[in-house]
């Protein structure tokens, strides 16, 4: 369990032993002491704090943490990406990974169909 200050709120991500994740947003400063203190007393693990990384590299390490892959730079993560919403991988270079993404297609065959009722 983590805790990530984002923008005007807080959220806290929650591991499963089966490699998922869950994130809950919407909290503010003030509720992350109270429901750690809740967490803590019901389950005994502490979430702890997780620094983002607000810089505007283009480099930096990945780590892969259940079914996420996350892009760390100077130690802090900048974004996590679920590993099922990747569809493939390929090396550009000696250091360069480009990740491709499945595409949901049936989103422009709806707005196709709108614009030729005919079809």
């Amino acid at each position: 369990m983590t805790w990530m200050r984002i923008p005007k709120s807080y959220q806290l991500s929650v591991g499963t032993r089966e490699g998922l994740c869950y994130r809950f947003f919407g909290f503010c400063e003030q509720d992350v002491t109270g429901l750690t203190n809740f967490i803590l007393k019901r389950t005994g693990i502490t979430p702890e704090e997780k620094q983002l990384s607000i810089s505007v590299h283009n480099w930096g390490g990945i780590a892969i943490n259940g079914n996420m892959l996350c892009f760390n730079v100077d130690s802090k993560e900048a974004f996590q990406v679920s590993l099922a919403d990747v569809s493939q991988s390929q090396m550009q270079g000696k250091t360069d990974v480009v990740l491709d993404f499945h595409v949901d297609d049936t989103t422009g065959n709806n707005e196709l169909l709108k614009s030729f009722p005919q079809l």
